[in-house]
């Protein structure tokens, strides 16, 4: 069997491995699975279940904790780019009690358009065995992709690593 990957594929993995060098916490290998099953809380506290936010195509994760602030400068590092159309795929989960969400998103109203739900008990982040906060996972559909840990050293490496992933992939013709 003979496995081919295609020349856009290679240019996308060429991006992320250069950004994980050049990032201080780097690429973390990340099984391809399924997102785990876990009970999530929005701000008001009501219960979702983590296949309810499953968006299509590619999106992205990202984890944070409520009172971090080598999180906040990841979240800086997107509010910096003011695209609107990178909040849109992002679902911002803070590993923090549903009443932590509130004051953390008010501090970045350029996310607004970003999903931001609770992990009180942090069962995501344990599911998918991650070392700690903060975590951006690229994700297809329902299947984990990659995942970048830790601060960028500088802002543009991260963010050319989110633009590129939920960039339009060219249709072939």
């Amino acid at each position: 069997m003979k496995l081919e990957i295609s020349s856009n594929w290679r240019v996308r993995i060429a991006a992320l491995l250069t950004t994980a060098l050049l990032t201080s916490g780097g690429l973390l290998a990340i099984a391809r699975q399924p997102l785990p099953a876990v009970t999530l809380t929005t701000a008001n506290g009501a219960a979702v279940v983590s296949s309810g936010v499953v968006q299509p195509g590619r999106w992205l994760l990202v984890l944070v904790g409520p009172d971090c602030r080598t999180c906040e400068r990841v979240l800086a590092t997107v509010r910096a780019e003011r695209d609107p159309s990178l909040a849109e795929h992002m679902v911002i989960l803070v590993g923090g009690p549903a009443a932590s969400v509130t004051p953390l998103s008010s501090r970045f109203p350029d996310l607004a358009r970003a999903t931001w739900l609770a992990d009180p008990d942090r069962r995501m982040a344990a599911a998918l065995h991650l070392p700690g906060t903060p975590v951006i996972l690229g994700l297809s559909g329902p299947e984990t992709e990659w995942s970048i840990t830790g601060v960028p050293r500088t802002v543009n490496d991260v963010l050319s690593a989110m633009r590129s992933w939920i960039a339009p992939t060219p249709q072939k013709k």
